[in-house]
């Protein structure tokens, strides 16, 4: 709504009450403009303790995520194990009808002495059978050291090696990758 004044042609008037609008306004508008109203918690870690529903999910989530850590770090893989000092990994890879094994033991400088070596690798089918044998054999001095051999792949799915040192046995199986 507007009127003119007589006296000035480009005034415009305006009827405007703050006071009757928030007469009729629901009370969370009253609360808003009289500074009543409850505002949200600011910053990242008060936001997820403000409720005790965002509590709970805070805490599942920190719960979660702690023993998934946990886990990554006690879990022991087939694929690899440490015996004497000396770190053993085992991987496997299928590519162009080869099936390529590598067992690899890491570099230690604290190994003083030459351990002999002997590595038997076995092949496994989708059915559990030995597929195909191989054998191998070296010296170990401190030094980061291979074993790797090849198979021609029928169906292979799994390698084993079963690695002798010092009259113990260590035994490793990787899957075998398909690239």
């Amino acid at each position: 709504m507007s009127e003119e004044r007589p006296g000035n042609q480009d005034e415009l008037i305006f009827y405007y009450s703050r006071e009757e609008r928030l007469k009729n306004a629901p009370r969370s508008v009253k609360n808003y403009y009289n500074g009543n109203m409850k505002t949200p918690p600011k910053g990242l870690i008060k936001v997820l303790v403000a409720t005790k529903g965002s509590r709970i999910m805070f805490l599942t989530l920190v719960f979660l995520t702690a023993l998934g850590i946990a886990l990554s770090l006690v879990e022991k893989t087939s694929n690899s194990d440490k015996r004497d000092g000396i770190h053993y990994s085992l991987n496997a890879f299928s590519f162009d009808e080869m099936v390529y094994v590598s067992l690899k033991l890491d570099e230690n400088q604290s190994f003083k002495k030459s351990e002999s070596i002997d590595v038997s690798f076995i092949a496994k089918d989708s059915t559990g059978t030995v597929a195909a044998k191989n054998t191998d054999s070296g010296t170990y001095s401190g030094k980061e050291l291979f074993f790797r051999t090849t198979f021609y792949d029928y169906d292979i799915i799994e390698i084993g090696a079963v690695i002798q040192v010092n009259g113990n046995d260590i035994v490793l199986s990787t899957p075998v990758e398909k690239q």
